[in-house]
């Protein structure tokens, strides 16, 4: 989400708790430690942008990255800490994101990755009534070329993984059901 606080100096702070910094290829910053690692990603506009963009108020550069809107649709709130509160991406605006992404990948191992996370979250989605509901109302908010790419990463999912069909083939039929806005307006 979008900073919208006073200027801190998130490099320090990060390396205060045990976190190296790192720099991406554009000369975006990232931070990591044993088993997480922590991104700075900003929307991508227009033709895009070769270098990282300067975050002055967190004295970073955060990375540019399409498609990235919609990880903002529909947020959730979580505690990380105490009187500390984090917006992350909600499971259905990560999974269509991730269905969109993978397509644009180069790297197999990146593709792949992509693949399997969407099936992990996907399996969560179509547990949970909300999400349900969500994924949706996500989908038949999208253009129709962004449609038919959520569709084509489906289908590129069901030929690499075709153990996972019931889940994919699951996703494929929320997104096709016939949205009842009145139905998801009341809700």
């Amino acid at each position: 989400m979008p900073y919208k606080g006073k200027n801190v100096r998130i490099p320090e702070l990060l390396k205060e708790i045990g976190f190296k910094e790192g720099f991406n290829p554009d000369g975006s910053m990232y931070f990591y430690q044993v088993g997480l690692r922590i991104d700075f990603v900003v929307p991508e506009k227009g033709r895009g942008f070769e270098k990282g963009i300067k975050i002055n108020k967190l004295s970073l550069s955060a990375q540019s990255l399409r498609f990235l809107d919609m990880l903002f649709e529909y947020p959730r709130e979580i505690n990380i800490a105490r009187g500390i509160k984090v917006k992350i991406p909600s499971p259905s605006s990560f999974l269509v994101h991730k269905l969109i992404v993978l397509q644009r990948r180069k790297n197999k191992a990146d593709i792949l990755k992509d693949m399997k996370q969407s099936i992990c979250v996907a399996k969560g989605v179509i547990q949970d009534k909300e999400e349900r509901k969500e994924i949706k109302k996500l989908y038949f908010s999208l253009s129709e070329s962004w449609k038919k790419k959520v569709i084509k990463g489906i289908n590129l999912i069901q030929k690499e993984f075709p153990l996972e069909m019931p889940v994919v083939k699951e996703i494929e039929k929320i997104l096709k059901e016939k949205l009842e806005i009145r139905n998801l307006e009341k809700e």
